[in-house]
C-alpha cells in the first residue's frame, strides 16, 4: 500500500464525487468489537464528515472510512455501491495497476507495453471472450458488484486522470471485471507435458496450440530487453514460506469460542504500477450492506473477487493451496488420410482451426500485430502434433465463471450448512478451506475439481484415447472429497500439503478418496504445524482427544446440507410426503462400527471401516 494511502486517515463517499470535504473532528481508538461468539480487534478512526452532496449516483450509496492503517470499510447501500466502493480503493491505493490489470482482462496490454504482453494477451483474448458470453448467466448479485467494480475505477480515472498513462481510459465494464475470474485450460500443464514429452521422446513439434516464447526484442523496454537476456534466478528446492491456516474449537480456546487463524504469507507492496498485477498482493478490507453481506477480509488487488480468506458476524474461513492435478492430456491418433484430423470412435474427427490476432507496439514506438493459429477439439484443444499423434488437454477449469458468484455467496452464508452448500459449486478449484463458525463447528474441505477417470493415473504422460469413452466427462463426487468436521483434539491445520495429516487423530484413509488426489506430502511448515496444534492432543485408536466428537449441531448441519442448495433450503411442497432425511456424512476418518451386522456409534480412528 503506497505511504499516501497508509497516512490517509479517512474516505468518505463525498470524496468519491471529487467533492470538497471538512473533517469536524478525527479521532483514534482501540476498539474491541464482540459479534456473537467472534472477536475481533480493530485499530478504527472514527471521522465526521460536514460537505455538500455527492453528484455520482453510485456515490450517493456508499461511504467509505479508513482506519488509522488505511483499512478502509466500506457501508453501501446496495452490491453494486459496495463493488463501487472496492474498485475506487484499490484505485486510490494502488492507482495504474487496478487500471492496468483491467486492460490486461481485455488482451489489449501488448499495444501499449509491448511484444512481452503478447502470451499473456492471448490467452486473456479467450477468457474475456468467456466473460462477455456468461456475464448475463452469473447470479444477478455477482453481476452488480462487478459492474461497480468497474465503475469505481472509472469514477477514479476520471477524478485523477494524471496518475495514469494517456493511454488508459476509463470505460472498462463488468465483464471487463469478471474476465480475471474466468477460467481457461492450464498453458503451464502444457507446457509441462510438452517439456516431458521432448525429454522422453526427443521428438521435434510440429504444431502446438500453446503459444510461443515472447521475442524480447518487441518490447519498447530496454531494461526488459536486457533482463531478457539474463538466465533466470533458480528456484530453491525447499520453501518454508506459504499459506498457513488453523482453526480450534472451544474445548482448546480459553474463551470457549471457536478460533480460525491464517497467515497467507502475501505481500503488501504494489510493486511496478504499470505491471499487471500478479494476484498475490493482500488487500485488507470491510465490506458492509445492511441486511445483505457484512464481511472483513482479503481481496488482492485488481479483483472484486480475489478473495483468499475472512469472516462474517457468523463464521469465517481461509484458503491455503491444495495443488490438484486437474487437466489430462490425451493421446489420440491422426487420421492417415484426412488433414487435419483426427480418430476417435473409429471415426474422423476434425481438427477446428482458429486464428486470433494481437496487435502490440513495437522499440521503435510503431505498432504491428501478430497472428497465432490454434486447433481445438469438442473435447479440449491441441496442445501438440506429430505425424502419427494429436495431443489435447481436458482441464475441469476451461470455461468455469462462477468464482466470484460462489465467494459472494460464501461471505453471505449464516451457517455451516448453507456454506458447505455454496462449496459444492466448486469454481475456485485450487485451495483447501479452513472453517470455523459461532455455533462452535470446525471443518477443513480439500476442494478441487477432480476428473472422474476411466483409465488409471497417468500423471505428466497422455492416456491413449481409442473411443469417447476413454475421455472422463464427470467430476469426482462432491462426497468423496476429503472433510474433517469438529474432529477429535480440537484442531484442524493446513500448511500448502495435503490432506493427509490435517488432524493426526484422523489420518486420510487413501483407500476412500479417488487415486488421482495428490500423493501425500508433509514437509517441514505441517510438521511445526502439527507440533503446534496437536501437543498433547493424539488420542489412540477409538477413543476422543478434546471435544467428544461431533456436536449435535454439526449432525444437523451436516444431515441438511444435501438439502442446500445455491444459499438457500430446498423444501417439500405443503402437504407432501417428506423424504427421510439423508444420514449424515461422516468426515474422513471415521470408523462406522458393527456389531452383529447391525450398525453401531460413530467413533474417530484411524482409517476407513
Amino acid at each position: 500500500m503506497k505511504a499516501r494511502a497508509r497516512a490517509r486517515a479517512h474516505t468518505a463517499f463525498n470524496r468519491l464525487a471529487g467533492q470538497k470535504c471538512k473533517a469536524a473532528f478525527t479521532s483514534s481508538n482501540a476498539l474491541l468489537t464482540s459479534w456473537p461468539h467472534v472477536l475481533v480487534c480493530a485499530l478504527l478512526t472514527s471521522t465526521l464528515i460536514a460537505c455538500q452532496p455527492p453528484t455520482h449516483d453510485i456515490a450517493r450509496r456508499v461511504e467509505i472510512v479508513r482506519t488509522g492503517y488505511g483499512v478502509p470499510h466500506i457501508l453501501a447501500e446496495d452490491l453494486e455501491a459496495m463493488g463501487f466502493g472496492l474498485g475506487y480503493v484499490q484505485s486510490e491505493d494502488y492507482s495504474a495497476s487496478i487500471a492496468v490489470a483491467m486492460v490486461s482482462s481485455r488482451g489489449t496490454l501488448a499495444r501499449h507495453l509491448g511484444g512481452n504482453e503478447l502470451n499473456a494477451d492471448f490467452a486473456a483474448r479467450e477468457s474475456h471472450a468467456g466473460a462477455v458470453a456468461a456475464f448475463d448467466r452469473l447470479d444477478p448479485r455477482a453481476q452488480a458488484v462487478y459492474s461497480g467494480f468497474a465503475e469505481g475505477v472509472n469514477h477514479y480515472i476520471r477524478l485523477h486522470p494524471r496518475e495514469f498513462p494517456t493511454w488508459v481510459v476509463p470505460d472498462f465494464t463488468g465483464p471487463d471485471a469478471l474476465a480475471r475470474d474466468v477460467q481457461t485450460w492450464s498453458r503451464g500443464d502444457a507446457a509441462r507435458f510438452r517439456r516431458n514429452l521432448a525429454t522422453r521422446t526427443e521428438s521435434a513439434v510440429t504444431a502446438s496450440a500453446a503459444a510461443p516464447a515472447p521475442d524480447p526484442r518487441r518490447t519498447p523496454d530496454p531494461v526488459a530487453r536486457a533482463r531478457a537476456r539474463q538466465p533466470g534466478p533458480s528456484t530453491p528446492s525447499f520453501l518454508l514460506d506459504g499459506s498457513n491456516a488453523w482453526a480450534f474449537h472451544g474445548s482448546r480456546t480459553s474463551s470457549g469460542h471457536t478460533i480460525l487463524l491464517r497467515n497467507p504469507h502475501l505481500s503488501w507492496g504494489g510493486g511496478d504500477l504499470l505491471a499487471r498485477p500478479s494476484g498475490s498482493t493482500y488487500y485488507e478490507a470491510h465490506v458492509r450492506v445492511p441486511g445483505v453481506v457484512d464481511f472483513y477480509g482479503d481481496f488482492r488487488i485488481g479483483t472484486a473477487f480475489g478473495i483468499i480468506g475472512g469472516f462474517n458476524p457468523r463464521l469465517g474461513w481461509a484458503t491455503t493451496n491444495n495443488s490438484p492435478r486437474l487437466s489430462q492430456v490425451y493421446r489420440l491418433r491422426a487420421h492417415p488420410e484426412l488433414e487435419d484430423h483426427a480418430l476417435l470412435d473409429g471415426r474422423p474427427l476434425p481438427l477446428e482451426r482458429r486464428d486470433a490476432t494481437v496487435g502490440y507496439l513495437t522499440e521503435t514506438g510503431d505498432t504491428a500485430t501478430e497472428t497465432r493459429t490454434s486447433w481445438h477439439t469438442p473435447h479440449g484443444p491441441v496442445i501438440h502434433r506429430t505425424e502419427d499423434d494429436v495431443y489435447i488437454i481436458k482441464d475441469p477449469r476451461d470455461g468455469e465463471f462462477r468464482r466470484g458468484e460462489q465467494f459472494l455467496r460464501m461471505m453471505m452464508a449464516d451457517d455451516l450448512a448453507e456454506w458447505l452448500g455454496v462449496m459444492r459449486m466448486r469454481a475456485h478449484p485450487t485451495s483447501n478451506f479452513t472453517y470455523a463458525d459461532a455455533d462452535g463447528n470446525i471443518a477443513h474441505y480439500y476442494n478441487a475439481r477432480l476428473p472422474l477417470l476411466p483409465h488409471a493415473v497417468t500423471g505428466d504422460t497422455a492416456a491413449l484415447a481409442a473411443s469417447s469413452a476413454d475421455i472422463w466427462s464427470d467430476l469426482v463426487a462432491w462426497e468423496d472429497l476429503p472433510l474433517y468436521l469438529n474432529p477429535p483434539g480440537g484442531y484442524v491445520q493446513q500448511a500448502n500439503d495435503t490432506p493427509d495429516y490435517t488432524n493426526l487423530n484422523v489420518p486420510l484413509d487413501r483407500d476412500t478418496v479417488p487415486p488421482n488426489l495428490p500423493e501425500p506430502r508433509l514437509r517441514l511448515r505441517s510438521q511445526l504445524s502439527l507440533e503446534l496444534a496437536a501437543r498433547g492432543r493424539v488420542a489412540e485408536a477409538g477413543q476422543p482427544a478434546g471435544n467428544p466428537g461431533v456436536a449435535p449441531a454439526a449432525q444437523a448441519a451436516v444431515a441438511a446440507e444435501p438439502l442446500r442448495r445455491a444459499g438457500r433450503a430446498e423444501t417439500a411442497e405443503p402437504g407432501a410426503a417428506a423424504d427421510p432425511a439423508p444420514a449424515p456424512r461422516p468426515p474422513v476418518g471415521y470408523r462406522q462400527q458393527r456389531a452383529n451386522g447391525k450398525k453401531g456409534g460413530m467413533s474417530w480412528g484411524g482409517g476407513g471401516g
